[in-house]
């Protein structure tokens, strides 16, 4: 499993936002499918790519089933 890049950009969240990515699925009676939505902060990940091109990269924040999971410590 991997992460694609959709685009980038910068995004300002208040802290009780929640997203969600999803289409519609047939095959499943027309419900939506839940995609988890992953963020990461731009200059942190930046560098990293800089690092590390083929590296492992997570993200600070992902949004599944409606909940936010934050992976990163905050300074």
């Amino acid at each position: 499993m991997g992460i694609e890049i959709d685009r980038v950009a910068w995004i300002g969240l208040d802290e009780d936002v929640i997203l969600m990515d999803g289409e519609p699925a047939e095959t499943f009676d027309n419900h939506l499918v839940d995609a988890p939505v992953a963020l990461f902060e731009r200059s942190s990940f930046e560098a990293q790519v800089r690092r590390d091109p083929g590296g492992e990269f997570l993200p600070d924040i992902v949004f599944h089933s409606l909940r936010r999971h934050d992976y990163r410590e905050k300074d």
